[in-house]
């Protein structure tokens, strides 16, 4: 049985290593052709625009991504329910994006930059809300109905349609405004082949006699971890406010290139994951599915500290080829931020328990715990050791993260994930980020 779960997942997971390849990788390869024409400040400048767009992005979602998940487990063979959720979920991300953009847009127009962005950026974000979200919310019915092939395609022309038009304008105009146009372009296009893949589900609409009934069990379980994602960004965000209020741009243009590239095995991770997630939901109560989830926990953990050494010993050489010398000043700071990334994001993998027992709120109560943790400790840091110590601070709150979270996740509903384990890889990766940080290797 095991053997069936792994084969299925691994299919899966092959077109959304397809997608990631062609999406990330190019999206990776684009760096530093935009790092070196356009500067370290625009950079900086790119990466807010990216955050936003990752943050307001959660507003527009609501979670819906991931608590719908056990509801289209339940009514799989429902067709007007699954409708009613497409349809009320395009609608909601769509009016959301709309608002949240357009008031941007307005109050930066009328009284300057919004956290430095000015308002011909925060226009274009807007758009890219409207269109990204209707791909995200197709891709997300697809994934979740074990459609693979046909979520990696709508995602993987999003991107790189965006990217590849990006680079065109952005050669002949030369600007940061003409690459960011050129994605939402992208995101346009695949929006509109979105709802071409989706459109028996869009014809299928109907509204329900309890429809209030379903969206309020639907946002119930969607709004925790809405919660949660955006004390994910705002996890990312601290670092970023913090380098803006105690250093600025150019400094933030480092970082915003070094967080970049600590990205890559997360996005790696996720696309392995993403082929095995909803086969792990749809087997959580078999002998097999209970081992092929803690083995995927405990797999992830083990990489975290052995990717430090490796990043740490290429970080120079990692930097220089994709950001030139000015960001080589950024070399300690690059394994630190890997790892960081890597325990800050390791609850995707040990959250199947709070959605399972329905018990999504208290996700909301350690991301937020974690989240002033981060902040208060790169605050600090931050003082003696400059922008290692951001990182640093980021480090130790994905520690405390990842400790309370796999606490609770036994606590609820137990996979039996090994204790020794889990406080055993942090402490390692906080020995080996503080010899990093006292200059010791």
């Amino acid at each position: 049985m095991l053997k069936s779960l792994l084969k299925k997942g691994m299919k899966d997971s092959n077109y959304y290593l397809i997608e990631k390849l062609g999406s990330r990788g190019l999206a990776f390869i684009i760096i530093p052709i935009i790092s070196r024409l356009l500067g370290v400040e625009a950079f900086a400048d790119y990466d807010l625009f990216v955050y936003s767009c990752t943050l307001l992005g959660i507003f527009t979602i609501l979670g819906i991504d991931s608590g719908i998940v056990i509801l289209l487990s339940e009514y799989k063979e429902d067709i007007k329910i699954l409708s009613f959720y497409y349809v009320f979920s395009l609608c909601l991300s769509t009016l959301l994006s709309l608002v949240i953009g357009s008031s941007f847009t307005i109050v930066s127009y009328l009284n300057g930059p919004i956290f430095i962005i000015n308002y011909p950026i925060w226009f274009l974000i807007t758009f890219f809300l409207i269109f990204s979200g209707i791909t995200y919310q197709t891709f997300n019915f697809l994934r979740w109905r074990e459609r693979a092939k046909d979520a990696a395609i709508i995602s993987l022309l999003g991107y790189v349609l965006g990217i590849l038009i990006g680079i065109t304008l952005l050669y002949y105009f030369q600007s940061l405004l003409s690459y960011l146009l050129g994605l939402v372009l992208g995101q346009f296009i695949s929006a509109i082949y979105s709802l071409f893949i989706a459109k028996s589900l869009i014809f299928n609409f109907i509204i329900l006699e309890n429809s209030f009934d379903k969206i309020k069990e639907l946002l119930f379980l969607s709004i925790p971890f809405a919660v949660n994602y955006i004390g994910n960004t705002a996890i990312q965000f601290t670092d970023r406010f913090v380098i803006l209020l105690m250093f600025g741009k150019f400094e933030l243009g480092i970082f915003a290139l070094v967080m970049k590239l600590s990205m890559i095995p997360q996005v790696l991770f996720n696309t392995l994951i993403s082929g095995f997630l909803p086969v792990m939901y749809n087997n959580y109560k078999t002998n097999s599915g209970i081992t092929l989830i803690r083995r995927f926990f405990h797999i992830y953990l083990l990489s975290i500290p052995i990717l430090f050494i490796i990043t740490y010993i290429f970080s120079d050489k990692i930097l220089l080829f994709f950001g030139g010398e000015k960001y080589t000043e950024g070399g300690g700071l690059l394994a630190i931020s890997l790892v960081s990334i890597l325990l800050v994001n390791s609850p995707q993998l040990n959250s199947m328990s709070y959605t399972i027992a329905r018990k999504t709120k208290y996700i909301t109560y350690v991301t937020f715990i974690s989240v002033f943790v981060n902040l208060f400790l790169s605050l600090v840091l931050c003082q003696k050791y400059g922008l290692l110590g951001v990182i640093y601070g980021t480090m130790l709150g994905g520690v405390f993260r990842t400790c309370l979270h796999s606490y609770f996740s036994e606590k609820i509903y137990s996979f039996q994930y090994s204790k020794i384990l889990i406080i055993g890889v942090c402490v390692i990766t906080i020995i080996e980020s503080t010899f990093v940080l006292l200059g010791y290797i």
